[in-house]
């Protein structure tokens, strides 16, 4: 089995981004680190359901390739050998902030920058989240 079926697969099919040993120097903060042997950034859930719709129709099973969700990169090292599995990094359509229900509930999507997200809540008057600011990964990361 191989991945690059897989991106062959996807390439016409998502919005976001499929790229085949794709560097991941570039994604984390150390700026270290070899190819992902799949990369793929997704425009939104749909693509991350496509991406595992695709895997399957290649014959795989989870438990058959390693995959890794890639937000900031401020707490992840990438050895110069990269990564042989999937590298699934979540881009800035799944950024997002809102209020929920009452009582208030704040959501927010994966690759929302947790700064951005202390920020957000303290201009609505929030409170609770103040120690965000100072985190430079991402909802998800944390």
């Amino acid at each position: 089995m191989s991945l690059s079926a897989v991106g062959a697969r996807l390439s016409g099919s998502l919005r976001g981004r499929v790229e085949l040993a794709m560097p991941l120097a570039a994604f984390t903060t150390y700026r270290l680190g070899g190819p992902a042997e799949l990369y793929v950034e997704p425009a939104g859930v749909e693509d991350l359901a496509a991406l595992g719709r695709a895997l399957a129709a290649e014959g795989y099973r989870p438990s058959d390739v390693p995959v890794i969700a890639v937000g900031r990169g401020s707490n992840l090292v990438v050895s110069d050998e990269g990564f042989a599995g999937v590298v699934v990094r979540l881009g800035p359509r799944l950024s997002w902030v809102r209020v929920g229900a009452e009582p208030v509930v704040v959501e927010a999507g994966a690759s929302t920058p947790l700064p951005q997200l202390a920020n957000w809540v303290a201009r609505r008057g929030l409170t609770g989240l103040e120690w965000l600011v100072s985190i430079p990964g991402s909802v998800g990361g944390a």
